[in-house]
């Protein structure tokens, strides 16, 4: 029986919504043409999906005066400290809070999981992510080590996103 203080997020709802919420992160200057061309959504299901993110989960999306789109809260939806977007440090929040832990840290370029029978940090770069049908999964392969961690479908778009910020501040670092 589900917890009537908890906010409840159905992952089938929320999948419509995600391409969305990566979009208004990744997009320099979050237009409605320049989020139509990343998503991939029309102008119509655009505003649908603000209208959902306000009522479902509370995130308020302000369009300025030059038609660009920002996020003036995040609602419901937990976000990064900006101390650790300034360090760049990410976690993938699980949904099972008894898994493995798991770290992205750009600026030492390493992955770190951790949990109650494993501890380890790998390169990022021989780290690879997967998608699979109901999610995906982490492929670790460093010093003679392999293992794969799974991820759902929202811990998987956490990782897809980070692993999009690391492969921009590389880009920007070169």
């Amino acid at each position: 029986m589900a917890d009537a203080n908890c906010t409840q997020i159905h992952s089938r709802e929320f999948i419509r919504v995600l391409p969305l919420i990566v979009a208004l992160e990744r997009i320099e200057r979050p237009t409605v043409t320049n989020l139509a061309t990343d998503t991939g959504l029309t102008e119509k299901e655009l505003e649908s999906r603000l209208q959902a993110l306000q009522g479902d989960y509370q995130v308020l999306v302000e369009k300025s005066g030059d038609a660009v789109y920002q996020v003036a809260s995040w609602g419901l939806l937990p976000r990064h400290p900006r101390s650790e977007v300034e360090r760049g440090v990410f976690s993938v929040k699980r949904d099972n809070p008894q898994d493995e832990q798991i770290t992205f840290d750009i600026a030492n370029n390493l992955l770190r999981i951790y949990g109650h029978r494993i501890a380890y940090t790998a390169p990022l770069d021989t780290v690879k992510l997967i998608k699979g049908f109901s999610g995906g999964q982490l492929r670790l392969d460093s010093g003679g080590f392999c293992a794969n961690v799974q991820l759902s479908v929202v811990e998987y778009f956490q990782a897809e996103h980070y692993f999009l910020v690391i492969k921009k501040s590389q880009e920007t670092m070169k």
